[in-house]
């Protein structure tokens, strides 16, 4: 996997499901690729820079922005690791939308979306990062799928 790769995760915990049922999506994490098998990602520990667990990797998906500069690339990355150390969102997942706009603290896919915006990339015209979910990166007209990405 290439840096600033997005990695979907369908998880089978409790928190996971319940996001899939929420959002009624196969998709309950996003997480940012840094080199691989290091992540970027934004779960009940807070923004954290770690491996990827065993586990995610048996059901996942990887999408690529394809076209991604030098400079996009170090902008995505810069921004994600500034992030490390910040809390959960939990406030934020739990009133999903309700535009709360507190950059101290992220949800996966709302760090994940923001980085992208850093770099000067909007991958969702109409959503505002308060609203994104991980479902919608599947669906994004910009991102497309890593050959032999989905486990």
């Amino acid at each position: 996997m290439n840096s600033c790769d997005i990695m979907l995760v369908s998880g089978d915990d409790p928190i996971s499901l319940g996001i899939q049922l929420a959002t009624r999506s196969r998709w309950s994490h996003a997480q940012l690729v840094e080199k691989w098998p290091m992540v970027i990602s934004a779960d009940a520990d807070g923004v954290i820079h770690r491996e990827v667990k065993q586990e995610e990797l048996k059901t996942c998906a990887f999408l690529r922005y394809w076209g991604l500069s030098r400079n996009q690339s170090k902008a995505i990355l810069e921004f994600a690791h500034s992030c490390v150390g910040k809390s959960f969102d939990y406030l934020g997942m739990f009133l999903y939308g309700t535009k709360i706009d507190i950059d101290e603290s992220w949800f996966c896919s709302e760090l994940v979306f923001q980085a992208y915006l850093k770099a000067g990339i909007r991958l969702l015209k109409r959503v505002e990062k308060t609203e994104v979910q991980p479902a919608y990166f599947w669906v994004s007209p910009l991102l497309d799928l890593v050959e032999g990405g989905v486990l």
